[in-house]
């Protein structure tokens, strides 16, 4: 597969112009400093319970919250240590 190079906020547009249920693959350095893999989707609501960090479009910390459905839960994605994205079968090294 090609990889195509990618900046920071061109990953984070992509993140946040995926229509909601679409799933996608994300490897990211975690704060530790270990690699996380993650298989997750926008736009899940059941669970919501309407309290939490706020993290999304506009917001002041690079963060997107999604669902992994690995663990079948509520995650964030810190997109400032993004390093692989994998979207509709491209993969985009960042």
């Amino acid at each position: 597969m090609a990889r195509n190079l990618m900046e920071r906020k061109s990953a984070e547009t992509l993140i946040d112009s995926m229509k909601n249920g679409h799933i996608f693959s994300v490897q990211f350095v975690k704060a530790d400093g270990t690699m996380r893999n993650m298989v997750c989707r926008k736009g899940v609501r059941k669970g919501v319970k309407g309290t939490g960090a706020g993290y999304g479009e506009g917001a002041i910390k690079a963060l997107r919250t999604v669902f992994d459905m690995q663990k079948n839960g509520f995650r964030t994605i810190p997109t400032d240590r993004i390093v692989r994205l994998k979207v509709k079968g491209r993969i985009y090294s960042v």
